[in-house]
């Protein structure tokens, strides 16, 4: 299954739009897609999405970096780290797989919940202490953000 570019009639109605393993074509709410997922949705409907094992491939500056799930969708990936989000144009598709951002580094890439590196090593997620975590999680960003760059500098 594949996502296809939004139309205008797709941007208005606040949906998108689908080509499942089939041929058929589906247009499914957006914000529904975010808050449930695309596969919630299409069991509830009984639609086949393919293999949900099935991967493609993560490319960056021409380079095979990792894998992500075949129903990846950068319009709705969520991140492991308070440190990185999925922003417009951070992944394009493009022929079999995807391709990232130059600007994203490893640590962003690490962070994407399912993504998995060719090396595995290279691509961690940055990693909170504890107490810029507290910071963090008490909404206090701004001090957690210093915090953070603080150590990165050697502060």
């Amino acid at each position: 299954m594949r996502k296809l570019a939004p139309s205008i009639d797709d941007d208005r109605n606040n949906c998108w739009t689908y080509e499942l393993p089939n041929g058929q074509r589906i247009k499914v709410d957006r914000r529904a897609v975010r808050e449930h997922g695309l596969e919630a949705i299409a069991r509830e409907f009984g639609l086949d999405l393919g293999d949900p094992s099935a991967r493609l491939p993560v490319y960056q500056r021409g380079e095979k970096i990792g894998t992500v799930p075949a129903n990846f969708d950068p319009d709705c990936a969520e991140s492991s780290s308070p440190l990185f989000s999925v922003r417009p144009g951070d992944f394009r598709r493009e022929g079999d797989g995807w391709t990232a951002c130059p600007s994203l580094g490893p640590g962003d890439l690490g962070s994407l919940v399912g993504f998995e590196g060719d090396q595995p090593e290279r691509y961690r997620p940055a990693e909170l202490t504890k107490d810029e975590e507290a910071m963090f999680a008490e909404g206090h960003v701004g001090a957690g953000m210093e915090a953070l760059l603080g150590r990165m500098l050697g502060r």
